[in-house]
Protein backbone atom coordinates (compact mmCIF):
# COMPACT_ATOMS: atom_id res chain seq x y z
CA UNK A 1 0.00 0.00 0.00
CA UNK A 2 3.29 2.65 0.15
CA UNK A 3 3.34 4.84 -1.79
CA UNK A 4 0.79 3.56 -4.77
CA UNK A 5 0.18 7.05 -6.15
CA UNK A 6 3.18 9.00 -7.61
CA UNK A 7 3.52 11.82 -5.53
CA UNK A 8 3.73 15.24 -6.84
CA UNK A 9 6.54 17.00 -8.23
CA UNK A 10 5.98 19.86 -5.38
CA UNK A 11 5.64 17.32 -2.97
CA UNK A 12 9.26 15.74 -3.79
CA UNK A 13 10.89 19.13 -3.99
CA UNK A 14 9.55 19.90 -0.35
CA UNK A 15 10.94 17.00 0.95
CA UNK A 16 14.28 17.56 -1.09
CA UNK A 17 14.62 20.81 0.66
CA UNK A 18 14.15 19.08 4.49
CA UNK A 19 16.34 16.46 3.46
CA UNK A 20 19.17 19.35 2.18
CA UNK A 21 18.54 21.20 5.30
CA UNK A 22 18.80 17.90 7.54
CA UNK A 23 22.41 16.92 5.46
CA UNK A 24 23.66 20.28 6.53
CA UNK A 25 23.15 18.94 10.30
CA UNK A 26 24.42 15.66 9.16
CA UNK A 27 27.88 17.08 7.91
CA UNK A 28 27.98 19.69 10.56
CA UNK A 29 28.09 17.46 13.28
CA UNK A 30 31.57 16.47 13.88
CA UNK A 31 32.77 20.08 13.42
CA UNK A 32 30.27 21.23 16.12
CA UNK A 33 31.22 18.45 18.29
CA UNK A 34 34.65 19.55 18.11
CA UNK A 35 34.37 23.17 17.89
CA UNK A 36 36.55 23.67 14.97
CA UNK A 37 36.53 21.89 11.59
CA UNK A 38 39.71 19.60 10.86
CA UNK A 39 41.31 21.62 8.55
CA UNK A 40 41.71 24.96 8.17
CA UNK A 41 41.24 26.21 3.92
CA UNK A 42 44.05 27.25 2.44
CA UNK A 43 42.09 28.41 -0.49
CA UNK A 44 40.17 31.38 1.37
CA UNK A 45 43.49 33.07 0.99
CA UNK A 46 43.34 34.16 -2.75
CA UNK A 47 39.19 34.63 -1.65
CA UNK A 48 40.52 36.86 1.12
CA UNK A 49 42.67 39.19 -1.10
CA UNK A 50 40.24 39.40 -4.01
CA UNK A 51 37.97 40.13 -1.36
CA UNK A 52 39.90 43.25 0.38
CA UNK A 53 42.31 43.83 -2.78
CA UNK A 54 40.42 43.29 -5.52
CA UNK A 55 43.04 41.62 -6.91
CA UNK A 56 43.64 38.01 -7.81
CA UNK A 57 47.47 37.72 -6.23
CA UNK A 58 48.76 35.11 -3.00
CA UNK A 59 52.00 36.41 -2.96
CA UNK A 60 54.31 39.08 -4.54
CA UNK A 61 57.34 38.30 -6.63
CA UNK A 62 59.43 36.90 -3.98
CA UNK A 63 56.79 34.29 -3.10
CA UNK A 64 55.82 36.13 -0.02
CA UNK A 65 52.34 35.95 1.75
CA UNK A 66 51.27 39.72 1.98
CA UNK A 67 48.82 41.27 3.12
CA UNK A 68 45.78 42.58 1.02
CA UNK A 69 47.08 46.06 1.35
CA UNK A 70 50.67 45.41 0.36
CA UNK A 71 49.16 42.71 -2.93
CA UNK A 72 46.86 45.65 -4.07
CA UNK A 73 50.09 47.55 -5.16
CA UNK A 74 53.04 44.92 -5.22
CA UNK A 75 51.31 41.36 -5.95
CA UNK A 76 51.76 39.01 -8.56
CA UNK A 77 49.08 37.42 -10.62
CA UNK A 78 48.08 34.47 -9.54
CA UNK A 79 48.56 31.08 -12.31
CA UNK A 80 46.25 29.19 -9.84
CA UNK A 81 42.65 28.07 -11.17
CA UNK A 82 39.51 28.60 -9.47
CA UNK A 83 38.98 32.36 -10.18
CA UNK A 84 35.20 31.96 -9.89
CA UNK A 85 35.20 30.75 -6.34
CA UNK A 86 37.84 33.39 -5.22
CA UNK A 87 35.16 36.00 -6.47
CA UNK A 88 32.12 34.28 -4.99
CA UNK A 89 34.67 33.60 -1.63
CA UNK A 90 35.49 36.48 -1.79
CA UNK A 91 32.51 38.18 -1.80
CA UNK A 92 30.69 36.07 1.46
CA UNK A 93 34.40 37.13 3.10
CA UNK A 94 32.25 40.25 3.39
CA UNK A 95 29.86 38.56 5.49
CA UNK A 96 31.75 36.22 7.55
CA UNK A 97 34.81 36.99 9.52
CA UNK A 98 38.02 34.21 7.92
CA UNK A 99 39.28 33.82 11.62
CA UNK A 100 35.04 31.76 11.63
CA UNK A 101 36.12 28.52 10.92
CA UNK A 102 32.89 26.96 11.81
CA UNK A 103 31.28 29.75 9.99
CA UNK A 104 32.92 28.53 6.42
CA UNK A 105 32.17 25.04 7.21
CA UNK A 106 28.34 25.86 6.84
CA UNK A 107 28.78 27.88 3.94
CA UNK A 108 30.29 25.13 1.81
CA UNK A 109 27.91 22.85 3.20
CA UNK A 110 24.89 25.14 2.48
CA UNK A 111 26.23 24.97 -0.84
CA UNK A 112 26.70 21.42 -1.58
CA UNK A 113 23.34 20.91 0.30
CA UNK A 114 21.76 23.70 -2.73
CA UNK A 115 23.52 21.07 -5.59
CA UNK A 116 21.41 18.19 -4.60
CA UNK A 117 18.76 19.58 -6.11
CA UNK A 118 19.82 20.16 -9.53
CA UNK A 119 21.45 16.94 -8.97
CA UNK A 120 18.04 15.29 -8.16
CA UNK A 121 16.50 16.40 -10.70
CA UNK A 122 19.23 15.71 -13.61
CA UNK A 123 18.30 12.11 -12.07
CA UNK A 124 14.78 12.50 -12.16
CA UNK A 125 14.59 13.82 -15.48
CA UNK A 126 17.03 10.67 -16.59
CA UNK A 127 15.46 7.62 -14.60
CA UNK A 128 12.75 8.54 -12.12
CA UNK A 129 12.09 9.80 -8.64
CA UNK A 130 13.18 6.74 -7.25
CA UNK A 131 16.49 6.49 -8.42
CA UNK A 132 16.85 9.95 -7.86
CA UNK A 133 16.53 9.77 -4.33
CA UNK A 134 18.67 6.51 -3.69
CA UNK A 135 21.45 8.42 -5.71
CA UNK A 136 20.97 11.67 -3.64
CA UNK A 137 20.95 9.76 -0.24
CA UNK A 138 24.16 7.88 -1.19
CA UNK A 139 26.21 11.32 -3.30
CA UNK A 140 25.53 12.72 0.30
CA UNK A 141 26.59 10.20 3.10
CA UNK A 142 29.85 9.19 0.69
CA UNK A 143 32.89 9.88 2.91
CA UNK A 144 34.70 11.71 0.51
CA UNK A 145 31.55 14.29 -0.66
CA UNK A 146 30.67 14.56 3.65
CA UNK A 147 34.30 15.86 3.55
CA UNK A 148 33.80 18.33 1.01
CA UNK A 149 30.59 19.46 2.56
CA UNK A 150 32.89 21.27 4.99
CA UNK A 151 35.67 21.88 3.78
CA UNK A 152 36.32 25.05 1.63
CA UNK A 153 37.61 23.93 -1.26
CA UNK A 154 36.56 24.64 -5.02
CA UNK A 155 34.80 21.98 -5.06
CA UNK A 156 31.67 23.11 -3.79
CA UNK A 157 30.73 25.66 -6.60
CA UNK A 158 32.08 23.52 -9.34
CA UNK A 159 29.47 20.67 -8.39
CA UNK A 160 26.48 23.38 -7.91
CA UNK A 161 27.71 24.22 -11.49
CA UNK A 162 28.29 20.88 -12.97
CA UNK A 163 25.00 19.43 -11.52
CA UNK A 164 22.81 22.13 -13.54
CA UNK A 165 24.15 21.86 -16.52
CA UNK A 166 23.24 17.94 -16.46
CA UNK A 167 19.59 19.43 -14.85
CA UNK A 168 19.50 21.84 -17.50
CA UNK A 169 20.74 19.22 -20.66
CA UNK A 170 18.15 17.01 -18.75
CA UNK A 171 15.36 19.23 -19.32
CA UNK A 172 15.78 20.98 -22.62
CA UNK A 173 17.17 17.48 -24.56
CA UNK A 174 14.03 17.81 -26.83
CA UNK A 175 16.09 21.05 -27.95
CA UNK A 176 19.40 19.77 -28.53
CA UNK A 177 20.98 22.70 -29.41
CA UNK A 178 19.30 24.91 -26.33
CA UNK A 179 20.11 21.90 -24.38
CA UNK A 180 23.85 21.99 -25.36
CA UNK A 181 23.87 26.08 -24.97
CA UNK A 182 22.50 25.81 -21.82
CA UNK A 183 24.59 23.09 -20.33
CA UNK A 184 28.19 24.69 -21.53
CA UNK A 185 27.68 28.24 -19.66
CA UNK A 186 27.10 26.16 -16.77
CA UNK A 187 30.15 23.70 -17.55
CA UNK A 188 32.31 27.21 -18.46
CA UNK A 189 31.11 28.07 -14.91
CA UNK A 190 32.19 24.76 -13.47
CA UNK A 191 35.69 25.09 -15.02
CA UNK A 192 36.07 28.37 -13.79
CA UNK A 193 35.75 27.30 -10.35
CA UNK A 194 37.56 24.53 -10.56
CA UNK A 195 39.90 24.24 -13.06
CA UNK A 196 40.56 20.36 -12.47
CA UNK A 197 37.17 19.65 -14.46
CA UNK A 198 38.92 20.72 -17.69
CA UNK A 199 39.97 17.04 -17.59
CA UNK A 200 36.59 16.14 -19.19
CA UNK A 201 36.95 17.89 -22.14
CA UNK A 202 38.44 15.21 -24.13
CA UNK A 203 36.13 12.58 -23.26
CA UNK A 204 33.51 15.18 -24.11
CA UNK A 205 34.38 15.97 -27.36
CA UNK A 206 34.93 11.82 -28.56
CA UNK A 207 31.26 11.35 -27.03
CA UNK A 208 30.32 14.27 -29.55
CA UNK A 209 31.78 12.51 -32.41
CA UNK A 210 30.38 8.86 -31.24
CA UNK A 211 26.90 10.16 -30.46
CA UNK A 212 26.78 12.06 -33.70
CA UNK A 213 28.52 9.41 -36.10
CA UNK A 214 27.94 9.39 -39.46
CA UNK A 215 26.32 13.11 -39.54
CA UNK A 216 29.56 15.43 -39.44
CA UNK A 217 27.81 18.44 -39.38
CA UNK A 218 25.93 17.62 -36.20
CA UNK A 219 29.26 16.99 -34.52
CA UNK A 220 30.74 20.03 -35.46
CA UNK A 221 28.12 22.32 -34.46
CA UNK A 222 27.84 20.16 -31.05
CA UNK A 223 31.27 21.29 -30.56
CA UNK A 224 31.10 24.16 -31.45
CA UNK A 225 27.87 25.20 -29.61
CA UNK A 226 29.25 23.55 -26.13
CA UNK A 227 32.30 24.83 -26.52
CA UNK A 228 32.09 28.68 -27.35
CA UNK A 229 29.16 28.31 -24.56
CA UNK A 230 31.88 26.79 -21.88
CA UNK A 231 34.85 29.33 -23.39
CA UNK A 232 32.97 33.01 -22.67
CA UNK A 233 32.00 32.23 -18.85
CA UNK A 234 35.36 30.29 -18.20
CA UNK A 235 37.35 33.08 -19.83
CA UNK A 236 35.72 36.47 -18.41
CA UNK A 237 37.64 36.62 -15.23
CA UNK A 238 40.91 36.80 -17.23
CA UNK A 239 40.11 39.43 -19.35
CA UNK A 240 42.15 41.69 -17.64
CA UNK A 241 45.13 39.56 -17.68
CA UNK A 242 44.30 39.14 -21.83
CA UNK A 243 44.44 42.70 -22.07
CA UNK A 244 47.75 43.94 -20.01
CA UNK A 245 49.44 41.14 -20.40
CA UNK A 246 48.50 39.39 -23.94
CA UNK A 247 47.23 35.77 -21.85
CA UNK A 248 45.41 34.46 -19.31
CA UNK A 249 47.74 34.03 -16.16
CA UNK A 250 46.63 30.11 -15.66
CA UNK A 251 49.01 27.15 -15.29
CA UNK A 252 46.58 24.67 -17.28
CA UNK A 253 45.74 27.57 -20.38
CA UNK A 254 49.62 27.78 -20.46
CA UNK A 255 49.86 24.49 -21.65
CA UNK A 256 48.72 25.68 -25.02
CA UNK A 257 48.15 29.46 -24.70
CA UNK A 258 51.18 31.40 -26.82
CA UNK A 259 53.60 33.32 -24.23
CA UNK A 260 51.81 30.78 -21.48
CA UNK A 261 55.22 29.40 -20.57
CA UNK A 262 56.17 33.03 -18.91
CA UNK A 263 53.98 31.91 -15.87
CA UNK A 264 55.34 30.77 -12.89
CA UNK A 265 54.73 27.45 -11.58
CA UNK A 266 52.62 28.50 -8.72
CA UNK A 267 52.74 25.00 -7.17
CA UNK A 268 56.81 25.29 -6.80
CA UNK A 269 56.40 24.65 -3.25
CA UNK A 270 55.64 21.15 -3.54
CA UNK A 271 59.20 20.38 -4.84
CA UNK A 272 60.99 23.10 -3.80
CA UNK A 273 61.29 24.04 0.13
CA UNK A 274 60.34 27.51 0.11
CA UNK A 275 60.17 30.46 -2.31
CA UNK A 276 63.79 31.27 -2.00
CA UNK A 277 65.24 28.31 -3.15
CA UNK A 278 62.66 28.24 -6.16
CA UNK A 279 63.91 32.33 -6.88
CA UNK A 280 67.70 32.54 -6.25
CA UNK A 281 68.92 28.81 -5.61
CA UNK A 282 67.17 26.56 -7.84
CA UNK A 283 69.93 25.13 -9.79
CA UNK A 284 71.89 24.03 -6.92
CA UNK A 285 68.78 22.41 -5.41
CA UNK A 286 68.29 20.62 -8.50
CA UNK A 287 71.57 19.33 -8.83
CA UNK A 288 71.71 17.75 -5.01
CA UNK A 289 67.96 16.63 -5.67
CA UNK A 290 69.18 14.93 -8.88
CA UNK A 291 72.15 13.42 -7.11
CA UNK A 292 69.61 11.91 -4.23
CA UNK A 293 67.20 10.41 -6.61
CA UNK A 294 70.28 8.37 -8.25
CA UNK A 295 70.57 6.84 -4.82
CA UNK A 296 67.22 5.85 -4.42
CA UNK A 297 66.09 2.22 -5.69
CA UNK A 298 64.36 1.72 -8.85
CA UNK A 299 60.70 1.79 -7.18
CA UNK A 300 61.65 5.08 -5.09
CA UNK A 301 63.02 6.61 -8.23
CA UNK A 302 59.39 6.06 -9.89
CA UNK A 303 57.29 6.95 -7.17
CA UNK A 304 59.48 10.68 -7.02
CA UNK A 305 59.14 11.06 -11.16
CA UNK A 306 55.85 12.17 -10.47
CA UNK A 307 57.01 15.57 -9.08
CA UNK A 308 59.71 15.91 -11.20
CA UNK A 309 58.03 15.58 -14.27
CA UNK A 310 55.30 18.54 -13.13
CA UNK A 311 58.70 20.76 -12.86
CA UNK A 312 60.69 19.28 -15.92
CA UNK A 313 63.78 18.48 -13.72
CA UNK A 314 66.51 15.96 -15.78
CA UNK A 315 64.50 16.23 -18.76
CA UNK A 316 62.52 12.96 -17.80
CA UNK A 317 62.15 10.74 -21.17
CA UNK A 318 58.44 9.86 -22.54
CA UNK A 319 58.65 6.79 -21.32
CA UNK A 320 59.46 7.31 -17.57
CA UNK A 321 56.13 10.01 -17.97
CA UNK A 322 54.60 6.78 -18.97
CA UNK A 323 55.67 4.79 -16.03
CA UNK A 324 54.49 7.26 -13.71
CA UNK A 325 51.44 7.55 -15.17
CA UNK A 326 51.22 3.65 -14.71
CA UNK A 327 52.07 3.51 -11.11
CA UNK A 328 50.04 6.46 -10.34
CA UNK A 329 47.17 5.20 -12.11
CA UNK A 330 47.48 1.44 -10.44
CA UNK A 331 48.02 3.58 -6.97
CA UNK A 332 44.49 5.49 -7.48
CA UNK A 333 42.93 1.81 -7.78
CA UNK A 334 42.52 1.54 -3.81
CA UNK A 335 40.46 4.67 -3.69
CA UNK A 336 37.19 3.18 -5.06
CA UNK A 337 37.15 0.95 -2.49
CA UNK A 338 38.79 2.13 0.82
CA UNK A 339 36.20 3.44 3.33
CA UNK A 340 37.64 6.84 3.66
CA UNK A 341 36.36 7.39 0.13
CA UNK A 342 33.47 4.97 -0.96
CA UNK A 343 32.25 3.92 2.54
CA UNK A 344 33.73 0.43 1.80
CA UNK A 345 32.62 -2.26 -0.57
CA UNK A 346 29.50 -2.66 0.84
CA UNK A 347 28.31 0.05 -2.54
CA UNK A 348 29.94 -1.95 -5.24
CA UNK A 349 27.00 -4.53 -4.20
CA UNK A 350 24.84 -2.62 -5.93
CA UNK A 351 27.31 -0.32 -8.09
CA UNK A 352 27.91 -3.53 -10.16
CA UNK A 353 24.25 -4.48 -10.78
CA UNK A 354 23.43 -0.56 -11.43
CA UNK A 355 26.08 -1.02 -14.79
CA UNK A 356 24.72 -3.88 -15.88
CA UNK A 357 21.02 -2.93 -15.72
CA UNK A 358 21.99 0.53 -17.32
CA UNK A 359 23.92 -1.29 -20.01
CA UNK A 360 20.92 -3.46 -20.29
CA UNK A 361 18.73 -0.68 -20.74
CA UNK A 362 20.82 2.45 -22.00
CA UNK A 363 24.22 1.15 -23.49
CA UNK A 364 25.28 4.65 -24.63
CA UNK A 365 24.99 6.09 -21.53
CA UNK A 366 26.18 3.56 -19.52
CA UNK A 367 29.60 4.15 -22.14
CA UNK A 368 29.29 7.76 -21.59
CA UNK A 369 29.20 7.53 -17.87
CA UNK A 370 32.07 4.46 -17.51
CA UNK A 371 34.35 6.18 -20.04
CA UNK A 372 34.14 9.70 -18.26
CA UNK A 373 34.86 7.59 -15.33
CA UNK A 374 38.27 5.77 -16.84
CA UNK A 375 39.74 8.77 -19.52
CA UNK A 376 38.91 10.79 -16.29
CA UNK A 377 41.44 9.12 -14.40
CA UNK A 378 43.93 8.63 -17.28
CA UNK A 379 43.96 12.18 -17.65
CA UNK A 380 45.10 13.08 -14.01
CA UNK A 381 47.54 10.46 -13.81
CA UNK A 382 49.35 9.81 -17.46
CA UNK A 383 48.70 13.57 -18.61
CA UNK A 384 48.87 15.50 -15.33
CA UNK A 385 50.48 13.69 -13.15
CA UNK A 386 48.67 14.20 -10.12
CA UNK A 387 48.91 12.39 -7.24
CA UNK A 388 46.36 13.13 -4.92
CA UNK A 389 42.92 11.83 -4.65
CA UNK A 390 40.58 12.92 -7.29
CA UNK A 391 37.60 10.42 -6.70
CA UNK A 392 35.72 13.23 -6.09
CA UNK A 393 35.34 14.30 -9.47
CA UNK A 394 33.58 11.48 -10.59
CA UNK A 395 32.29 9.61 -7.55
CA UNK A 396 28.78 11.21 -8.24
CA UNK A 397 28.83 8.64 -11.31
CA UNK A 398 29.59 5.78 -8.77
CA UNK A 399 27.02 7.10 -6.27
CA UNK A 400 24.02 7.30 -9.59
CA UNK A 401 25.43 3.83 -10.48
CA UNK A 402 24.43 2.72 -6.80
CA UNK A 403 21.06 4.14 -6.88
CA UNK A 404 20.28 2.30 -9.91
CA UNK A 405 21.28 -0.75 -8.55
CA UNK A 406 19.11 -0.52 -5.59
CA UNK A 407 16.13 0.03 -7.34
CA UNK A 408 16.89 -2.64 -9.94
CA UNK A 409 17.62 -5.07 -6.56
CA UNK A 410 14.59 -4.48 -5.18
CA UNK A 411 12.44 -4.51 -8.46
CA UNK A 412 13.95 -7.93 -8.45
CA UNK A 413 13.08 -8.94 -4.59
CA UNK A 414 9.57 -7.51 -5.59
CA UNK A 415 9.20 -9.98 -8.16
CA UNK A 416 9.92 -12.75 -5.80
CA UNK A 417 8.27 -11.59 -2.53
CA UNK A 418 5.23 -10.55 -3.44
CA UNK A 419 4.56 -9.16 0.19
CA UNK A 420 6.68 -6.28 -0.20
CA UNK A 421 6.75 -3.69 -3.06
CA UNK A 422 9.86 -2.41 -4.86
CA UNK A 423 9.35 1.02 -3.65
CA UNK A 424 9.44 -0.53 0.00
CA UNK A 425 12.39 -2.75 -0.62
CA UNK A 426 14.21 0.62 -1.66
CA UNK A 427 13.71 2.44 1.08
CA UNK A 428 14.61 -0.72 3.35
CA UNK A 429 18.32 -1.29 1.32
CA UNK A 430 18.66 2.45 1.13
CA UNK A 431 17.75 2.95 4.94
CA UNK A 432 20.47 0.15 5.43
CA UNK A 433 23.22 1.31 3.21
CA UNK A 434 22.97 4.86 5.10
CA UNK A 435 23.20 3.14 8.05
CA UNK A 436 26.44 1.54 7.05
CA UNK A 437 27.99 5.08 5.33
CA UNK A 438 27.06 6.97 8.63
CA UNK A 439 28.98 4.08 10.72
CA UNK A 440 32.12 4.90 8.53
CA UNK A 441 31.78 8.31 8.32
CA UNK A 442 32.09 8.48 11.98
CA UNK A 443 34.95 6.21 13.00
CA UNK A 444 36.81 7.84 10.20
CA UNK A 445 36.28 11.67 11.69
CA UNK A 446 37.14 9.83 15.07
CA UNK A 447 40.52 9.07 13.72
CA UNK A 448 40.95 12.46 11.80
CA UNK A 449 40.29 14.70 14.28
CA UNK A 450 42.65 12.39 16.93
CA UNK A 451 45.44 13.88 15.03
CA UNK A 452 44.08 17.34 14.13
CA UNK A 453 46.85 20.83 14.73
CA UNK A 454 43.92 23.21 13.95
CA UNK A 455 44.48 24.70 17.58
CA UNK A 456 48.55 24.98 17.16
CA UNK A 457 47.71 26.84 13.98
CA UNK A 458 45.07 29.11 15.54
CA UNK A 459 47.30 29.87 18.46
CA UNK A 460 50.14 30.74 16.30
CA UNK A 461 48.13 32.96 14.20
CA UNK A 462 46.81 35.05 17.53
CA UNK A 463 50.65 35.40 18.32
CA UNK A 464 51.59 37.01 15.03
CA UNK A 465 48.33 39.11 15.01
CA UNK A 466 49.28 41.00 17.76
CA UNK A 467 52.45 42.59 15.63
CA UNK A 468 51.99 45.96 13.84
CA UNK A 469 50.53 45.39 10.52
CA UNK A 470 53.92 46.31 8.68
CA UNK A 471 55.96 43.26 9.78
CA UNK A 472 56.94 40.26 7.75
CA UNK A 473 57.57 37.38 9.44
CA UNK A 474 59.85 34.06 8.08
CA UNK A 475 58.87 30.63 9.56
CA UNK A 476 59.79 27.18 8.35
CA UNK A 477 55.91 25.68 8.55
CA UNK A 478 55.04 23.76 5.75
CA UNK A 479 53.41 25.80 2.32
CA UNK A 480 49.69 24.94 4.16
CA UNK A 481 50.63 25.68 7.39
CA UNK A 482 52.17 28.84 6.16
CA UNK A 483 49.25 29.71 4.00
CA UNK A 484 46.87 29.30 6.98
CA UNK A 485 48.74 31.22 9.49
CA UNK A 486 49.06 34.05 6.66
CA UNK A 487 45.27 34.12 7.01
CA UNK A 488 44.42 33.59 10.58
CA UNK A 489 47.07 36.67 11.37
CA UNK A 490 46.50 39.01 8.73
CA UNK A 491 50.29 39.85 8.71
CA UNK A 492 52.62 39.02 5.46
CA UNK A 493 54.40 36.12 6.04
CA UNK A 494 57.27 34.37 4.17
CA UNK A 495 58.37 29.99 3.88
CA UNK A 496 62.01 29.98 4.99
CA UNK A 497 62.92 26.43 5.05
CA UNK A 498 65.10 25.17 8.41
CA UNK A 499 67.93 24.42 5.80
CA UNK A 500 68.02 26.81 3.91
CA UNK A 501 68.41 29.56 6.85
CA UNK A 502 71.01 26.85 7.89
CA UNK A 503 72.75 27.25 4.27
CA UNK A 504 72.51 31.03 3.98
CA UNK A 505 74.39 31.34 7.69
CA UNK A 506 77.11 29.23 6.30
CA UNK A 507 77.28 31.12 3.17
CA UNK A 508 77.16 34.26 5.22
CA UNK A 509 74.35 35.84 3.31
CA UNK A 510 71.20 36.05 5.39
CA UNK A 511 71.33 39.49 6.93
CA UNK A 512 71.72 40.09 2.70
CA UNK A 513 68.42 37.82 2.17
CA UNK A 514 66.53 38.98 4.93
CA UNK A 515 66.89 42.33 3.94
CA UNK A 516 66.00 41.65 0.44
CA UNK A 517 62.97 39.69 1.45
CA UNK A 518 61.70 42.49 4.61
CA UNK A 519 61.92 39.97 7.14
CA UNK A 520 61.29 41.66 10.74
CA UNK A 521 60.57 38.59 12.92
CA UNK A 522 61.23 35.23 13.19
CA UNK A 523 58.35 32.53 14.12
CA UNK A 524 58.26 28.49 14.63
CA UNK A 525 62.22 27.93 14.33
CA UNK A 526 63.94 25.67 16.66
CA UNK A 527 65.48 28.14 19.38
CA UNK A 528 68.98 27.43 18.69
CA UNK A 529 68.69 28.36 15.29
CA UNK A 530 66.43 31.17 15.95
CA UNK A 531 69.21 32.35 18.16
CA UNK A 532 71.62 31.79 15.57
CA UNK A 533 69.90 34.12 13.12
CA UNK A 534 69.47 37.06 15.59
CA UNK A 535 73.17 37.06 16.64
CA UNK A 536 73.77 37.81 12.71
CA UNK A 537 70.95 40.13 12.45
CA UNK A 538 69.97 41.41 15.95
CA UNK A 539 66.96 43.76 14.60
CA UNK A 540 65.02 40.48 13.61
CA UNK A 541 62.99 39.56 16.47
CA UNK A 542 62.09 36.25 17.52
CA UNK A 543 57.77 35.51 18.14
CA UNK A 544 57.45 33.19 21.23
CA UNK A 545 55.40 29.89 19.72
CA UNK A 546 52.85 29.17 22.05
CA UNK A 547 52.79 25.95 23.99
CA UNK A 548 50.23 23.59 22.25
CA UNK A 549 46.75 23.75 22.33
CA UNK A 550 45.92 20.63 20.23
CA UNK A 551 43.77 18.80 22.35
CA UNK A 552 40.86 16.08 22.25
CA UNK A 553 36.97 17.25 21.38
CA UNK A 554 35.24 17.46 24.60
CA UNK A 555 31.97 15.20 24.27
CA UNK A 556 28.98 15.76 26.39
CA UNK A 557 26.87 12.73 27.60
CA UNK A 558 24.07 13.88 24.98
CA UNK A 559 26.30 13.95 21.94
CA UNK A 560 28.54 10.83 22.47
CA UNK A 561 24.95 9.08 22.93
CA UNK A 562 23.94 10.33 19.25
CA UNK A 563 27.38 9.29 18.04
CA UNK A 564 27.37 6.05 19.59
CA UNK A 565 23.73 5.56 17.70
CA UNK A 566 25.65 4.41 14.53
CA UNK A 567 28.08 1.57 15.80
Amino acid sequence: MLLRRPLPLSVHLLLLALFACAMVGVWMLPVLVAGYPDDIPTLLLQARNFGEAGVFSVTDHLGRYLTPELLRTGGSISADGGRLSAIVFGWIGTFIPYTNLIGWSLVTSVLLAVSLFPWWIAVRQFFDARVAWIATVIFSLMPIYWYEAIYVSNYQLAFLFLFCGFASFALLRKRPLLALAVAGIFFGLTVSAKDTFLVFVPWFVFCAFWLAWGDIRKQILTIFVFGICSLVPYMLPYIGDIQTLGYPVNQNIARVWPGGKEIENEIYLHLYPDPYTYFFDREHFEKELLARVETLSTLQRLQYQKILLNFDVGKPSMFTAFLNGTWLFVGSIPSYFQQDTMGGFVLWLFILPGILFLWKKDRRFAITLLGLLFFTELGIRYVLHFNREHLMDTGWALALFAGIGVAAVADSLAGSWKKYSAVFLSIAITVLVAGQLLQINRTRFARIYAKVIVQDIVAGAEALHKLTPNVIVATPLPPSRSTQVALLSDRSVVLFSEATIRRLLEQGILPKVFKQYGVTHVFGYPETLARAMRRVMPTVQIVVEPASQSTSPRVTPGVRWLLHLFR
